[in-house]
């Protein structure tokens, strides 16, 4: 009897294992596209208070929740709903100590039960995992099992998949190899969106007339030779931090970010991605964040 059980147990488990990307029921999606504020979209100096979502990032499709610990208050998460607003738990691949300057991978179980525990809300459509970036193929193997049985488990909720900066950075410089080919792959066949975060510094540019955000077309064509097919899937991410990326004083930095955007609007390929994320309202103020929400509203109800 105990010979049986085991017999019936481990098939199950190869059942479970076997679980195909094409099996999934595709989630809907709204016909708009997508516009993911990383955190509130509100700007810093507004209070997070049901009458003051109006004056923030309207145009916003897709809220990431940071701390999805927290819960969302019944009136606004109404109102969101009621908007056709997507809410996702921002999760992550890694142990992170600031403090003590450590990160370490979360193991096959750590993965599985975090990602699950959120997906399990029904409070969130699905998740953004931060962030994935150059591993060991071990690593990337790991990834790939867990967002295999979530999706299995969870095929009704989006799976959001961030890629960083500075690993895009990196390998822009670099020919392709087996491991970013293997990463690009898992994250095109296993995720819903893929986010590729291209930041860029007023310091970086010499005019900001939107003539020089090259960068964003050159990330989006060189991920998507290392895996075709993943382009549909890819949103941009536009670095609105005033501290951290506006560092030349005298820059209009509410035009440097609606530039941003039109440059991704007015460009041939670019103005085809499933959309952008903003990272983020929070860390704007309320000017910047009013006039990059014009901007924006034109970019989803823009149609090729």
């Amino acid at each position: 009897m105990t010979v049986r059980f085991i017999i019936i147990f481990i098939s199950i488990i190869l059942v479970l294992r076997t679980c195909l990307v094409f099996d999934f029921q595709v989630p809907k999606i709204t016909e708009r596209r997508i516009v993911l504020s990383v955190g509130v979209p509100l700007a810093a100096d507004i209070p997070f208070h049901l009458s003051n979502l109006d004056s923030g990032l309207t145009s916003a499709t897709a809220i990431e929740y940071i701390d999805p610990s927290t819960r969302i208050p019944n009136e606004i998460l109404s109102k969101w709903k009621s908007q056709g607003k997507l809410i996702l738990a921002r999760t992550n691949t890694a142990h992170t100590d600031v403090a003590a300057k450590t990160y370490k991978y979360l193991s096959l179980p750590e993965l599985i039960h975090q990602w699950s525990r959120f997906l399990s809300d029904i409070q969130v459509d699905g998740i953004s995992v931060d962030e994935f970036s150059g591993a060991h193929v071990n690593i990337i193997s790991r990834w790939a099992e867990a967002l295999n049985f979530v999706k299995c488990n969870f095929p009704n909720k989006l799976i959001f998949s961030w890629v960083s900066n500075w690993y895009l950075n990196t390998i822009l410089t670099r020919q392709p190899d087996p491991q970013m080919i293997l990463l690009f792959e898992t994250l095109r066949d296993y995720s819903d969106y893929v986010i590729l975060e291209v930041y860029y510094r007023t310091s970086e540019l010499s005019t900001y007339d939107g003539s020089e955000f090259f960068r964003f077309f050159h990330t989006v064509e060189y991920v998507s030779k290392l895996a075709p097919g993943i382009e549909n899937k890819i949103l941009v991410c536009i670095g609105a931090n005033h501290k951290h990326y506006n560092d030349l004083p005298h820059v209009n930095y509410s035009q440097f970010l609606s530039f941003q955007v039109s440059y991704i609007l007015n460009h041939e390929r670019l103005r085809k991605l499933s959309g952008l994320a903003i990272y983020a309202p929070r860390y704007c103020t309320f000017e910047e964040v009013i006039q990059l929400d014009q901007t924006l509203i034109k970019f989803i109800d823009k149609h090729d």
